[in-house]
């Protein structure tokens, strides 16, 4: 943007000014999160785009699947995923189990959203997973 002061005088220096646009904050939490059995040993994640999605467009979706310890069996490492849909569903769970499922948002800022964060069990029946 170019401004010049002007006057009866005649015109002044030219000051030259530069505008940014601060990047975008961090996105709202995905809604409408839902996650049922599919299959013995899957789970299926769904949800709804954050509601500022059009102002903070998303990249991506991180997906979070844990489970606590079982009797003598540790807690399980969380597996994360990413996709850019609005849908997930995880492989190679434990049958009859029931993991945490948290769905984070992320902006093309890298900028992340609060999780939003189901429960589901897996189907019962079939070999042991992980």
């Amino acid at each position: 943007m170019r401004v010049v002061a002007e006057s009866a005088l005649g015109s002044g220096l030219e000051a030259t000014t530069s505008v940014t646009t601060p990047p975008a904050g961090s996105p709202s939490s995905p809604r409408n999160v839902s996650a049922a059995a599919h299959g013995v040993r899957q789970i299926r994640v769904t949800w709804s785009p954050p509601p500022d999605s059009t102002s903070a467009t998303i990249s991506h979706y991180l997906v979070r699947y844990s489970r606590p310890a079982i009797g003598d069996i540790p807690p399980w490492q969380s597996r994360l995923y990413s996709t850019t849909g609005t849908s997930h569903t995880s492989p190679n769970l434990r049958f009859g189990t029931t993991y945490t499922v948290s769905i984070t948002a992320v902006n093309h800022d890298n900028r992340a959203s609060n999780p939003s964060t189901t429960e589901a069990t897996t189907g019962a029946g079939g070999s042991q997973g992980r």
